[in-house]
């Protein structure tokens, strides 16, 4: 059986459908929201409209019968088929209530209305609608049951409507009270008088318009359910293209700047941020060493390091700007600042050291980074069309690159402004005057570790 084919059946059975499958195909609304009738925890919206559609038509049945039962001029035998159908109605919707399975009620009201077609058709005959009847109960089998299941109802009702013609003319002669009239005197059952005959022609034009409408609407019914799966099909394939694209966009930019971009992708990003904190690292001696290594084993050793970076800043809640060649760029507080951003940028720097230096090139000398640090304005933004990126610029950005540049091997070398905000919790070397180049002098000092305690 194919997955498609497959997939519209499970719409009839009972069992939990799959995950892909519990939000399928529609809401749980109109009619199956105001008669609940069978319901169960584990039913799809589809297969409770399904069971509400069941319950409606059985009190439907249900409304009639009671307003005839109550018609004086009906006769004993007619009051009779009344209170069947009154009863056999009140318990397919007991069973369906209680045990939540619209197949066992349907199952429970088809055979009691294949008996009551033999019986009736065997006392009163061909009344011309009585023949139209059995035309709907295969059509309500489509639904209820399932178009794969549902031939089993149609060969039962054609079955009944052929055995009826089949043994009218043998029926033996039986009287009954309830059957007295004054056109029936003797209250003959099964020839009496009144009783008009099933022919030939009409039995036959019964059964074909049986088969034939049974046939349109099973097919329609059935293409309506493919087209349904497909649909579904074609939705999840959306959701999924578009959650790989979010995701790519995501590894791209900041998550802030992706919802900007989804809520109108033509406008401009360009936003001035008065309190980021900019990391850089580089690792140390990477070109001379790279130089030695296979190409594979190069790519792999660098998507190793940067792999376990990305991880901690995903971790961190920080932003990752970019890479270039063997440098990392990260920043925090692009939505909001603060010193929490600093303390995650430290937390960030000290865990990317030690990860460093505990991987070396190729085995042949441990691995080491330089980091700089500082904090203050910036300017951030998206640029270019093809292969667009996020960028930032300023004194800010210029200062923690040149920090990183001189700092020494395993360094993390910070401003005066990060140290003043975060001397109360982590412990720093001694205070410096480097000349940076294009910046001039510049107080830095080295980010040491977490003070104790």
């Amino acid at each position: 059986m194919s997955k498609r084919k497959q997939s519209y059946q499970d719409y009839f059975t009972e069992r939990p459908m799959r995950a892909s499958e519990m939000d399928s195909i529609a809401p749980t609304v109109g009619l199956a929201k105001c008669l609940p009738i069978g319901h169960s925890e584990t039913d799809t919206p589809f297969s409770k409209r399904i069971k509400s559609l069941f319950a409606f038509v059985l009190i439907a049945f249900c409304i009639p019968a009671t307003i005839f039962y109550f018609d004086p001029n009906r006769t004993p035998y007619v009051h009779a088929v009344d209170l069947f159908i009154i009863g056999i109605s009140v318990v397919t919707l007991a069973v369906l209530h209680f045990t939540q399975k619209a197949w066992l009620a349907f199952d429970v009201l088809g055979t009691a209305v294949a008996l009551v077609m033999v019986f009736s058709f065997s006392v009163v005959g061909n009344r011309g609608a009585d023949l139209l009847v059995p035309v709907f109960f295969p059509l309500l089998a489509i639904t209820v049951r399932g178009p794969h299941k549902s031939w089993i109802w149609l060969v039962v009702i054609v079955g009944v409507e052929a055995l009826v013609y089949g043994i009218a003319p043998y029926l033996p002669e039986f009287n009954h009270p309830w059957m007295v009239t004054a056109l029936n005197p003797t209250g003959s059952l099964f020839h009496s008088p009144q009783k008009l005959p099933i022919t030939q022609g009409a039995i036959s034009v019964a059964i074909v318009l049986t088969v034939f409408i049974y046939f349109l609407v099973h097919y329609a019914y059935v293409e309506a359910l493919k087209a349904q799966v497909i649909a579904k099909e074609q939705a999840e394939q959306l959701a999924v293209a578009y959650s790989q694209s979010d995701r790519l966009l995501q590894n791209i930019l900041p998550r802030s700047v992706v919802e900007r971009l989804k809520e109108n992708p033509e406008q401009l990003i360009a936003d001035d941020l008065p309190d980021v904190v900019v990391l850089f690292a580089d690792l140390v001696d990477f070109t001379p060493n790279a130089s030695r290594m296979p190409a594979a084993k190069l790519v792999a050793l660098l998507n190793q390091v940067f792999s376990k970076f990305d991880d901690l800043v995903d971790a961190a809640g920080l932003e990752k700007i970019k890479t270039s060649g063997d440098a990392y760029m990260v920043a925090g507080g692009l939505n909001n600042g603060g010193d929490e951003n600093l303390a995650k940028i430290a937390e960030l720097a000290l865990d990317m050291r030690r990860i460093t230096q505990e991987l070396s090139y190729n085995g042949q000398g441990a691995m080491n980074l330089r980091i700089g640090i500082h904090v203050g304005p910036v300017t951030a933004g998206v640029v270019g069309r093809l292969k667009f990126y996020y960028d930032m610029w300023g004194d800010t950005v210029n200062l923690a690159a040149r920090l990183q540049t001189s700092a020494e091997i395993g360094e993390i070398q910070t401003s005066k402004e990060t140290r003043a905000r975060l001397e109360n919790v982590y412990e720093f070397s001694p205070a410096k005057t480097k000349r940076l180049k294009g910046l001039g002098d510049q107080q830095v000092s080295a980010l040491i570790g977490r003070k104790a305690g």
